[in-house]
């Protein structure tokens, strides 16, 4: 990666995270590394290949070299509610896709980004008080490696693609930057505002919404998706009523393929 490039694309789009960025070519996690700074607020890091990646809920996620992305960016909630920042994050991803030509980029509840029906990128959103971190994994060419990033649980019941097989081959430092830009608006936004103003537009964006689903809770439960709240909670349908499931709580398993 080219940091001086990058940066002068951070500068020309107003991030706040511009000279905050780190380039290893090889980490254990990148969301360790900006877990480990003291001045963490807007530092960022990228790497070419994580060797102890992983994702929601303790899940191992392998990153091998030069299939994709692996970006993980520190914030200051500063007492901010963070119910539903991880779709705040998935929305950002999605916005910086779209903003390099990639069409019907689509999510899934709570933290995962998706191209053609299949997991595209997957983020991780982890607190230690005011200390935020979140990290994305998106795959761009998962050919080129025969052990491709992979969430070994819950999250895997959709099929992995990339970029690449769609047809895409953007330039890696223009999307890492453009990225970096669009995560570092949507955490100012809510921190400003909360999840409440970006509610309609994921609800927009959601590949299962009004669709049948599994939620693993302890129990499964099966229900029709009718949305998420305010607060970022996904709204299900039930045979038992209405009900409201939190990311920090459960996995949703879909069983109807989406849009």
């Amino acid at each position: 990666m080219d940091t001086e490039r990058v940066n002068r694309l951070l500068r020309e789009g107003g991030s706040p995270c511009l000279g905050r960025l780190r380039w290893l070519e090889t980490v254990g996690s990148t969301n360790d590394e900006i877990l480990s700074l003291a001045d963490y607020h807007g530092a960022v890091c990228v790497a070419g290949e994580q060797t102890r990646g992983r994702g929601r809920r303790g899940r191992h996620w392998d990153s091998n070299r030069d299939v994709g992305i692996y970006l993980s960016m520190g914030w200051n909630l500063d007492g901010i509610n963070a119910a539903g920042l991880s779709l705040v994050c998935g929305l950002a991803v999605r916005d910086a896709l779209l903003e390099n030509g990639v069409e019907n980029v689509l999510l899934k509840w709570p933290n995962d980004v998706l191209l053609g029906g299949a997991k595209l990128a997957g983020i991780l959103v982890e607190l230690a008080g005011p200390r935020c971190v979140i990290g994305v994994g998106l795959n761009v060419t998962l050919a080129a490696s025969p052990a491709a990033p992979v969430d070994a649980g819950n999250g895997a019941s959709l099929p992995r693609t990339d970029l690449a097989a769609h047809g895409y081959h953007i330039d890696p430092d223009l999307l890492t930057a453009t990225l970096i830009i669009q995560l570092s608006r949507n955490l100012v936004a809510f921190c400003r505002e909360g999840f409440a103003p970006f509610a309609g537009r994921w609800n927009a964006s959601h590949a299962f919404h009004g669709e049948l689903v599994e939620i693993i809770a302890g129990d499964t439960v099966t229900g029709r998706v009718t949305g998420v709240d305010v607060d970022g909670g996904l709204r299900v349908d039930t045979a038992g009523g209405p009900a409201v499931f939190h990311a920090g709580e459960v996995s949703m398993k879909p069983l109807t393929h989406g849009r």
